[in-house]
């Protein structure tokens, strides 16, 4: 997808965001589970294309699912550039 894709698979980390959370910053290619306050959670694969590097959260999150205003910032190291 263009920002990744949503998956079931085990995560390679674990974020917990409140309504004060601002910037998430995760690495490209991982797989990441989001938690929020009120228990809701989703796991995403973050193989985005380098233009969708930096998006709020609520973007990719499942309806329903309270992102608040969470900002996703993608770190794409050099040696993926070209693995699109």
């Amino acid at each position: 997808g263009f920002y990744g894709s949503q998956v079931q698979s085990k995560p390679d980390t674990i974020v917990t965001i409140s309504s004060t959370t601002e910037d998430i910053h995760v690495d490209h290619f991982a797989t990441v589970k989001f938690e929020n306050a009120k228990g809701q959670s989703f796991a995403w694969r973050f193989d985005s294309e380098m233009a969708m590097s930096n998006f709020f959260l609520k973007t990719i999150a499942p309806s329903g699912f309270d992102a608040g205003n969470a900002r996703v910032i993608i770190w794409h190291p050099i040696e993926h550039l070209g693995e699109e």
